[in-house]
């Protein structure tokens, strides 16, 4: 149950994400956004894990 909840928010942030990519690539901002993303994507990792 727990793994099928992470699947779908790991979908959700992805999805969520690359819009922002397209639209921000240009900007330094996305540096920190992926940043952001990655260690949340981290931590949700670590308590499914």
């Amino acid at each position: 149950m727990y793994a099928r909840t992470y699947v779908h928010t790991y979908i959700f942030i992805i999805c969520v994400s690359i819009p922002f990519s397209l639209r921000e690539k240009k900007n330094s901002k996305w540096g920190k956004t992926q940043q952001i993303l990655k260690k949340s994507l981290e931590l949700l990792t670590n308590m499914f894990s």
